[in-house]
C-alpha cells in the first residue's frame, strides 16, 4: 500500500510577504511616515529593511519596523496592518532579528488571522499541530487550516486535506482530504498533488483510476518533488 508523505507541516509553511512596489528613493519617505505613526509607512520601511532596499539589510529593524505597525492602534481597515503582523509572526517563528519565540509568533498570527490574512491562519494551524507556542490541539489546528484554505492559502488547505486524512481534530473522511487537497493542488502545491495521486492510485475514498493518479504524480514532479518523480515513472 502507497504511504503517505506527510512531512512536518512546520517546515512547509514558511511563507513570503506581500508583493509592493518597493523603491529606495522612498526609505526616508516611509521613515518619516513610520515615526508619525503611519501603519503603511512601518510596513514599507519593514520591507526595505528585510531586503536591503535603499539600506543595509537589517532583520532587527525590520522586525522593530513592523512591531510598530502590527501594534498600531488606529483603524486598521484598508492598511497592511495584517501583512505586518504576519510578516512579525514570521520572524518571532523563525527567530530573525532576535530570539525565536513561538508564543509570540502565535500572538502575532492570531492578529492577522483575525484580518482573515490566510497565510497566518495556516501557520496558526501549524503552531497548534505541532504544539510550538501553545498546547497541542488537533481541533485547534484544522479549523486554522480551514480557516487558511477559505481565505486563498494552499498550505492552509493541504493541512486541512492532512487533518481528514489522518483523523486529526476532524472526522477521517478520504473524501473532504481530497477536495481539501485538490484546492491546494491547484495552486500547485506538489505534496497536496502526491497525495492526490496516492489516493487515485490505491482507490481510496473513491475508485482507483490510474491515468489520474500518473497525471497528479507528474504535476507533483514537475514541482519539484523527486519521489512523485519516481512513482510517475513507475505507472
Amino acid at each position: 500500500m502507497q504511504k503517505w508523505i506527510i512531512y512536518s507541516i512546520l517546515l512547509i509553511m514558511l511563507g513570503g510577504c506581500t508583493y509592493v512596489d518597493l523603491k529606495p528613493e522612498k526609505l526616508n519617505t516611509y521613515k518619516n511616515k513610520c515615526k508619525q505613526g503611519d501603519i503603511d509607512g512601518c510596513y514599507m520601511l519593514g520591507l526595505m529593511h528585510k531586503k536591503g532596499i535603499g539600506t543595509q539589510k537589517s532583520n532587527y529593524r525590520a522586525k522593530i519596523a513592523f512591531r510598530s505597525a502590527c501594534n498600531n492602534k488606529k483603524d486598521a481597515r484598508f492598511t497592511h496592518k495584517d501583512a505586518s503582523c504576519h510578516e512579525l509572526g514570521e520572524f518571532n517563528m523563525q527567530g530573525l532579528g532576535g530570539d525565536r519565540n513561538y508564543a509570540r509568533a502565535q500572538k502575532n498570527f492570531s492578529k492577522a488571522c483575525q484580518y482573515n490574512y490566510g497565510k497566518s491562519c495556516s501557520h496558526l494551524g501549524t503552531l497548534y499541530h505541532e504544539g510550538k507556542g501553545v498546547r497541542r490541539n488537533y481541533t485547534q489546528s484544522a479549523a486554522y487550516f480551514n480557516k487558511g484554505c477559505d481565505h486563498g492559502d494552499a498550505k492552509g488547505c493541504y493541512g486541512l486535506g492532512l487533518s481528514y486524512l489522518l483523523g486529526e481534530g476532524v472526522g477521517h473522511n478520504y473524501a473532504k482530504a481530497r477536495e481539501s487537497f485538490e484546492k491546494a493542488c491547484k495552486d500547485d502545491h506538489a505534496l497536496a498533488c502526491y497525495n492526490l495521486g496516492s489516493l487515485y492510485e490505491n482507490g481510496h475514498g473513491i475508485a482507483a483510476d490510474i491515468k489520474k493518479a500518473k497525471a497528479y504524480y507528474k504535476q507533483a514532479c514537475d514541482n519539484k518533488f523527486n519521489v512523485a518523480c519516481i512513482n510517475y515513472k513507475r505507472l
